[in-house]
């Protein structure tokens, strides 16, 4: 990665803020190129994130000098994960050019997902290396990059009587919990940590979950059970989750701190209970079918604990979560109100026991969207609108919220993200918490 004269102790930080024409320009003048989407991924080994992701720069701790962490690819390269994303030749839709690898600002899974920009951007966490190719690439590496999304326009959901015989996949047997309390962190400032854990609905296995209880008011608590975004399958431990150190800890802060309590789950295919990502449709519904099951055998945990209030329950996703978000809603008649943030529907088809698109007219609870206007993964019109138009919610009850962004909207605009968050969840589910918390976190 190239760097910049700048002032003292700032020489070996990365280029940064510099725009897709600049880092091509500059690849041109050292008789160099950008790389292809094709050739980055194959030298940033995506495939070993778990083991990546957590030795390099994410976590908003702000830009460092080049190979300081150790997060190093098979490639033998350094910084593909975090510190700056890097522009690659390859162009997108309406005229975007990609980047990869994610920024030291970026949710860490953004480290395995391209955003798309515009080539005139000059963002602070934009930057770029160049490769040297030893032979003339075809058309396929260095042509446009698009996607064929689904037109949800066209598709119309099936009747309740066809959804009655596929809501019975995820059906299970009624089975004691066996709960127990497995640790408690006591220590910190502003919540109690409990780790928990019980059966899963195959009865073989047990789920671990942490619950995290608010110091600043007396129980009942009114409860949110959160589902994570795609960071929690590319690491292998949820040990950081109960010491504020995990990707998600700015998202759960100022909910606990509302007075809220949150169960955070250890979903299967996360954390120490991994699975390898299901790539075929039927292994996406085996997966949402386990999801399901364990977010109703954490609500079941939720309605033993006599300092919860189970009648204010709120579901609360995060891009991930948000994806599938309608099928956990739909499936769990205890939720009273959901939040889906960075969410919307998946671009390719789906078994339609698994598709989103029937689940949603079956989601008639209040739910609020947060997404950006220029997400990548989740674009406004083909993948967004159509998730909010088809929500069976009353009109008065649902809001989409867009702001100014890419995904991971929550990074760009923290303290908008977290009034509406709030302000929603204290309208249909309302704490006894008074203190408020200003104008930033």
């Amino acid at each position: 990665m190239g760097t910049r004269q700048l002032r003292d102790g700032e020489e070996d930080l990365p280029v940064s803020g510099v725009s897709w024409y600049e880092a091509s320009a500059y690849a041109e003048f050292a008789q160099k190129k950008l790389p292809t989407i094709a050739h980055w991924y194959y030298a940033a080994n995506v495939g070993s994130a778990p083991y990546i992701v957590p030795a390099s720069n994410f976590g908003k701790r702000g830009l460092t000098r080049v190979g300081q962490y150790t997060g190093i690819s098979g490639s033998g390269a350094y910084d593909m994960a975090g510190n700056v994303r890097e522009w690659c030749s390859n162009e997108s839709e309406a005229g975007l050019r990609l980047t990869l690898g994610g920024a030291w600002s970026d949710p860490s899974y953004e480290f395995a997902n391209p955003d798309a920009r515009s080539p005139f951007d000059r963002s602070a966490a934009n930057g770029f290396r160049c490769v040297r190719y030893t032979s003339s690439l075809s058309a396929d590496l260095t042509g446009p990059m698009h996607k064929d999304f689904r037109d949800y326009t066209r598709e119309k959901p099936v009747g309740d009587e066809l959804f009655g015989a596929y809501r019975s996949l995820y059906a299970f047997e009624p089975s004691d919990l066996k709960s127990s309390v497995d640790s408690v962190n006591d220590s910190l400032p502003h919540w109690r940590v409990e780790k928990v854990s019980y059966r899963t609905a195959s009865g073989n296995q047990r789920m671990a979950a942490y619950l995290f209880l608010p110091k600043n008011v007396p129980p009942p608590y009114n409860p949110v059970v959160y589902f994570p975004g795609q960071t929690a399958r590319l690491l292998n431990s949820s040990a950081n989750i109960p010491l504020g150190k995990n990707n998600d800890s700015s998202l759960l802060d100022f909910i606990i701190r509302s007075g809220r309590a949150i169960l955070y789950p250890v979903y299967e295919g996360t954390y120490e209970r991994p699975l390898p990502m299901a790539d075929t449709p039927l292994g996406r519904r085996g997966e949402r079918v386990q999801w399901s099951q364990d977010v109703h055998r954490s609500v079941d945990y939720l309605a033993t604990r006599s300092d919860l209030d189970l009648s204010h329950l709120a579901y609360y996703g995060f891009s991930l979560g948000g994806l599938y978000g309608p099928i956990l809603v739909a499936l769990e008649p205890r939720f009273r109100v959901a939040v889906w943030l960075d969410g919307g529907l998946r671009f390719q088809p789906e078994l339609p026991e698994s598709d989103s698109l029937n689940f949603l007219p079956r989601v008639k609870i209040p739910v609020l969207m947060v997404n950006g206007r220029s997400d990548f993964t989740f674009p406004l019109a083909t993948l967004q609108d159509p998730m909010y138009h088809l929500l069976g919610t009353p009109e008065r009850d649902k809001r989409h919220v867009v702001l100014d962004g890419a995904h991971g909207v929550f990074f760009y605009h923290q303290n908008e993200v977290v009034r509406e968050v709030l302000a929603w969840l204290d309208r249909y589910t309302p704490t006894r918490n008074k203190q408020g918390f200003g104008e930033s976190f």
